[in-house]
């Protein structure tokens, strides 16, 4: 049991990271993207 919940653990982080990192950066490039357009009005 252990052992293949802990395999389960593995390859459901490898699958959610990718999304995690694709979420930050989409929220990275909102926020620049709204500061360029306040500044430039």
């Amino acid at each position: 049991m252990g052992n293949k919940f802990l395999a389960l653990r593995k390859s459901e982080d490898a699958k959610a990271a990718p999304d995690r990192a694709g979420i930050l950066a989409d929220q990275r490039e909102e926020v620049k993207a709204g500061m360029e357009f306040g500044r430039g009005g």
